[in-house]
């Protein structure tokens, strides 16, 4: 059994003065501009202080595209004056096109009280990717360069969910640089041509940095027809022509424990569209489809017809503005020949003509390679592209964004704030705006889909009154559209004085030890063995090691006891806690009165 490590040392001989926690925005993600080159962006937290009187700072500093900060030293503090009840605080602020770290400080007299919290995030460019294979990704190939450098850049960003076939909405939206081995989810597989796409789009203006965010639902061998009629009922099960026209996501070797594909592939862009474009706005759909209506031997009034269909119904369910970027695609090699159809292209080129805010992608059937040639740009099959083919293909892809970039953009939903009312046992009352449709409140970054609404306190409602060691809670919120929303967080007790409560990322202290955690791998893997290592500088009277699930419930306490000073590691195996189906899971780490609780991506 192999072994991976997580690493986490936490040095702990002092207490600390203070700290403030920034949980909006999330870590890593980039909300769509405007064509100004602007958007508002939210930022929220928690003042955890022993002062009565402080003061909570930031500080804003631009980082260039590998992620180093260009200006800290000459960037200062700027008071924040929106306060909530429990030191809380949300405020919005309008950022212009880059790549940004936010600094969070509590202060007074302008001297730092404790911790500094920051997250990294973006305002640039977010896309969305649809179609079939060509655009889903196919094959264990080696992505094309990504620049000259051959260096994926810091501020091109994908999630590196896996839920093709699922039509559950997301689990806590999680974000990291696309790197080579990375994932573009939902659905994605592999960077495939988004990797070099995103890196020539971060230099597409001179003396600017444009961070981009790429979700993907292609579906392998799916036809327009069956985005279409999916398109038209979420609750129709398709063939799909490819896979001999068996029930799409219903196959041998294909997940189907939630639904069997009803609904599949367009709920997957829908709840796409809900979730995240609603959270960080959009860009338009990239939409790469065509070689299986070339082997249905599609008209092209039909095909444009249809895919008219699947661009109106994803403005009626989404926003009547999203622009939409059409590749011609049509080859594929099929029962041994290779095969292009004229009317497929005529049909592609038709629905750009007959929808507005539609423009071109380029032409991909143009990238093959000749008959008893070595392929480079097409793998063995003569259909999915090769590694120079992928090339190509972004070229093609970039070479056409100036267009999509002239469309109008769709801006993130605004976020309504929590009132936070306390009460003198460290308790509070989290409300959100009533009005809308539903609400799941969740623990530790806990999933929407996966809340219990009969459970107690009721986490379905615009409120809920939690007790004083109730950890840290946020609010899904969802719109009578279907769009989504996610608040802030806010920790308990909400009346610390000398204790504090752990952000999510490192956080440093002045004049005391530092506390730094970090997770390798993230996510983590069945049949693989897990370790949970720390380092105690001194000893500790209580300490305590669990894995908990989004609920705070204990899976299973891995250390419980006094520990005297030194390196400590414990494993444990995901299969044997029957883990299997948790997507997102949590270690909790307790010394005396600090706890640090950090969340773990399990990968079936």
């Amino acid at each position: 059994m192999k072994s991976y490590i997580i690493l986490f040392i936490l040095l702990t001989n002092i207490v600390a003065k203070g700290q403030v926690s920034l949980s909006l925005p999330l870590e890593r993600s980039v909300f769509q501009r405007d064509n100004t080159g602007q958007t508002t962006v939210t930022f929220g937290g928690q003042a955890m202080v022993s002062t009565s009187t402080y003061q909570i700072q930031y500080k804003l500093v631009t980082l260039d595209r590998d992620g180093n900060n260009t200006n800290y030293n000459s960037q200062s503090w700027v008071n924040i004056n929106d306060f909530g009840g429990g030191r809380t605080f949300q405020f919005n602020l309008p950022i212009s096109t880059g790549w940004y770290r936010m600094y969070i400080r509590a202060s007074q007299n302008n001297n730092q009280i404790g911790g500094t919290s920051s997250i990294k995030f973006g305002v640039g460019e977010v896309i969305v990717i649809a179609g079939q294979s060509n655009a889903q990704g196919v094959g264990p190939i080696p992505p094309p360069e990504a620049n000259t450098s051959n260096s994926p850049y810091d501020c091109v960003i994908s999630n590196n969910e896996q839920l093709f076939c699922k039509r559950s909405i997301a689990p806590f939206p999680i974000f990291g640089k696309m790197e080579n081995s990375s994932r573009v989810g939902p659905n994605g597989v592999g960077v495939w041509a988004y990797q070099r796409l995103g890196n020539r789009i971060v230099d597409f203006e001179d003396g600017k940095i444009i961070p981009v965010l790429f979700f993907n639902v292609g579906a392998s061998g799916t036809s327009v027809d069956n985005w279409s009629a999916t398109a038209d009922d979420q609750n129709a099960y398709v063939q799909n022509p490819l896979w001999d026209n068996n029930i799409h996501c219903n196959s041998a070797g294909v997940p189907t424990s939630e639904n069997n594909g009803q609904g599949q592939p367009y709920i997957a862009l829908r709840n796409t569209l809900h979730y995240y474009a609603s959270m960080f706005g959009i860009r338009g759909i990239l939409w790469h489809q065509g070689e299986s209506n070339t082997v249905t031997n599609s008209s092209s009034a039909t095909y444009a017809s249809l895919l008219d269909n699947v661009i109106q119904k994803s403005r009626d369910h989404f926003n009547g503005n999203l622009a939409w970027a059409i590749s011609n695609v049509s080859r594929i090699n099929h029962e041994g020949i290779d095969k292009t159809s004229s009317n497929v292209l005529a049909g592609q080129n038709t629905s750009r003509t007959n929808k507005g805010g539609v423009i071109g992608a380029g032409n991909s059937d143009d990238i093959f390679d000749p008959i008893g040639s070595e392929g480079t740009k097409r793998q063995l099959d003569r259909t999915h592209f090769a590694k120079d083919g992928l090339f190509d293909l972004a070229n093609q892809y970039f070479s056409n964004f100036g267009s999509l970039k002239a469309k109008t953009p769709i801006q993130s939903s605004s976020i309504p704030s929590i009132s936070v009312t306390p009460n003198s046992s460290g308790g509070a009352t989290l409300s959100v705006p009533s009005g809308y449709s539903e609400y799941r409140w969740v623990q530790y970054d806990g999933n929407y889909k996966d809340v219990d609404c009969s459970s107690s306190p009721s986490p379905c409602s615009n409120s809920i009154t939690l007790a004083s060691n109730s950890g840290n809670w946020r609010c899904y919120i969802k719109a009578s559209n279907g769009n989504f929303m996610l608040t802030r967080k806010v920790y308990l007790p909400v009346t610390l004085t000398n204790a504090r409560i752990a952000s999510d990322k490192d956080v440093f202290l002045e004049n005391e030890s530092i506390i730094k955690s970090s997770v390798y791998p993230n996510p983590t893997y069945e049949n693989f063995e897990t370790t949970i290592a720390f380092e105690l500088p001194s000893d500790a009277n209580n300490l305590r090691l669990d894995i908990i699930d989004s609920k705070g419930t204990v899976i299973k306490t891995l250390a419980n006891g006094n520990h005297a000073a030194g390196k400590y590691s414990y494993p444990f195996d995901i299969k044997e806690l029957s883990l299997s189906s948790i997507n997102v899971y949590y270690y909790r780490l307790t010394v005396d009165d600090i706890v640090e609780t950090k969340r773990l991506l399990h990968i079936k």
